[in-house]
């Protein structure tokens, strides 16, 4: 776990340090160059309810948030269409029940054993 913390911190401390980088060289370029136009690094403008348009590296990307609203709609959709044709299946049911009383019963057995009851009378006495 703080494996996995570390590497993350890293990777973003990696990221921040590279894009304040390229932040200075962009700024240093422009003030020695001096285009008519100053060189970003991003742009980004709407075009009009619904449409963006990106710029990156002189690359222009146009997003239409309407088409993809309206495709995650059809996806969620479509899910809870799935989601409710398992709800209503009986064979799903039988099988939830039968997995819902194995997990009961070796929950049970499990608090039987000796190390559980050691554990538990272990707390009670520190209680």
């Amino acid at each position: 776990m703080l494996r996995n913390a570390l590497y993350f911190m890293l990777v973003g401390a990696f990221i921040v340090v590279v894009g304040f980088g390229v932040y200075i060289v962009n700024d240093y370029f422009n003030r020695l160059v001096l285009p008519e136009q100053p060189v970003l690094v991003y742009a980004l403008s709407r075009e009009g309810p619904g449409k963006y348009e990106i710029e990156f590296l002189g690359e222009t990307l146009k997003v239409n948030t309407e088409v993809i609203q309206n495709h995650a709609n059809n996806i969620l959709t479509t899910g809870e269409n799935k989601l409710l044709s398992l709800k209503n299946d009986p064979l799903m049911n039988e099988k939830v029940l039968w997995l819902k009383e194995t997990v009961q019963e070796q929950w049970q057995v499990l608090l039987a054993t000796d190390g559980v009851r050691a554990v538990r009378q272990w707390i009670e006495e520190r209680i």
